[in-house]
């Protein structure tokens, strides 16, 4: 499991639930969304090894939402120090998220692609919906 792996799926995850309640604010809870990317990569059995595998999710989550932001994909609506933020997606965001994935048979954008979450995606797609999403 590479950074960039996780920023890839924590990115489609991150965006499903921004666009499910566009035009409104979604929180971005990175705890959550991280034990929805975890469910994409397998589970070290180790106790020690999860317990890094966990902390290092939640960190790429955390760091996905700054580079987003960041990078005026989503915009921060409403900041919290202690507990999770709300967010919405910015016309940047909306732009990227109606691009069409030509490498993908059916041609689909990718905001139809993420629909069903990071369960609803394999790994072999992940890396074309997202470069067609950062295009």
């Amino acid at each position: 499991m590479e950074s960039k792996d996780i920023f890839n799926v924590a990115t489609i995850e991150i965006f499903r639930l921004c666009l499910e309640e566009f035009p409104s604010e979604v929180e971005l809870d990175h705890k959550k969304i991280a034990r929805e990317v975890g469910e994409f990569f397998p589970e070290p059995t180790d106790e020690v090894k999860l317990f890094q595998h966990l902390g290092l999710l939640n960190q790429k989550v955390q760091d996905t939402i700054s580079w987003l932001t960041h990078e005026g994909y989503i915009r921060v609506k409403t900041n919290y120090v202690s507990q999770p933020s709300w967010y919405v997606v910015t016309p940047k965001g909306l732009q990227a998220a109606s691009v069409t994935i030509d490498s993908l048979e059916s041609k689909p954008t990718f905001a139809d692609v993420i629909k069903g979450g990071v369960k609803e995606v394999t790994s072999a797609a992940v890396p074309a919906i997202i470069g067609a999403f950062l295009k």
